[in-house]
């Protein structure tokens, strides 16, 4: 799965901490792959 991020979270992600960055990048696309839809997103 290929996760394209706007240009301001982008910005501010790769701004931090380079382990920070990488953690939260993970997460968000390990999130993504498991659940596309999360159940509490709200529309």
């Amino acid at each position: 799965m290929i996760i394209h991020y706007d240009k301001q979270p982008e910005k501010f992600l790769t701004k931090q901490d380079e382990h920070i960055a990488k953690r939260l990048f993970d997460k968000i696309e390990n999130t993504l792959a498991q659940n596309p839809v999360p159940s509490d997103s709200v529309y």
